[in-house]
């Protein structure tokens, strides 16, 4: 999935359609998900762990959503260019 979000991005489709306010529900499915079957599997033995897992889990997202971003913007600086200059 990361692969596939990378080389869309990197090819010219902005993620989430462009609209950046739509991340917040994937973030946060994301960052609940992952500590509840990270416990289901028996790897969290305490309130601590799970706590820690799951801003693990959310600080993972976020970074994931800052390089693809990054990724759309260099495309768009190289494809399209830096814009008109008005003088």
């Amino acid at each position: 999935m990361l692969y596939a979000g990378i080389g869309m991005t990197a090819s010219g489709v902005a993620p989430y359609g462009g609209k950046w306010s739509k991340v917040w529900l994937p973030l946060l499915i994301i960052a609940v998900v992952c500590p509840v079957v990270v416990t289901l599997m028996g790897m969290v033995h305490s309130l601590a762990d799970f706590i820690a897992d799951m801003a693990a889990a959310a600080a993972g997202a976020v970074v994931m959503l800052i390089i693809l971003r990054g990724i759309y913007s260099v495309w768009e600086r190289v494809t399209l260019g830096r814009g008109p200059r008005e003088e």
